[in-house]
């Protein structure tokens, strides 16, 4: 997508920890968690806004709704935010009136919104073993998909890391991104 919102910028590679790489399996194993119903509610939210064919108020429950708005208010990068209402907060199965991942348009829109295309630089993909939002078990398998797509990828296992323990990836992150600007050649470890 680079090549189309900035045609002027080379990209060099892509990093992500943690990332969202199977949105529908993300949404599966998050409809009963708190935490699930934070990270769901900012999809959800954002897609109403950006997709015309959808609407909140046709999958929240309206007894749920002020709530549901209360939650995703804060932002994510400020934890401090949520104090308030932490001991209110949802779960997707609670908030939801309808199976999300069978109700169309949002169930197509998983899938719309999970990347598949080729990668065409380096990737890195550096995820904690204890991460209580997103398994680690499914950035493996996109690590593992796209090796065997030939793409040049990189994976880093942090154990006993969580989700919110972002510091334990950000320093390898940096220097890879420091190595890619330098033009220092990648180290693929696909195969172990």
């Amino acid at each position: 997508m680079a090549k189309s919102y900035a045609p002027e910028l080379k990209l060099l590679g892509a990093a992500a920890s943690a990332p969202a790489t199977n949105l529908r399996d993300i949404a599966e194993f998050n409809l009963d968690k708190p935490g699930g119903g934070i990270f769901l509610g900012y999809v959800f939210a954002a897609w109403d806004v950006v997709y015309p064919d959808v609407n909140l108020d046709a999958i929240i429950k309206p007894d749920e709704r002020d709530m549901f708005d209360r939650m995703v208010e804060p932002c994510f990068t400020a934890p401090a935010g949520f104090l308030p209402i932490i001991n209110t907060l949802r779960t997707p199965e609670q908030y939801l009136s309808v199976d999300i991942l069978k109700t169309e348009p949002w169930s197509a829109l998983f899938e719309e919104n999970t990347p598949s295309e080729p990668i065409e630089v380096p990737i890195l993909i550096a995820h904690g073993t204890a991460d209580p939002l997103i398994p680690v078990e499914l950035s493996e398998a996109e690590a593992m998909r796209r090796c065997e797509a030939g793409e040049d990828v990189q994976f880093a296992r942090y154990p006993g890391s969580s989700h919110d323990a972002r510091e334990d990836t950000a320093v390898y992150i940096l220097g890879w991104t420091v190595d890619r600007f330098a033009g220092r050649p990648t180290s693929s470890n696909c195969g172990n």
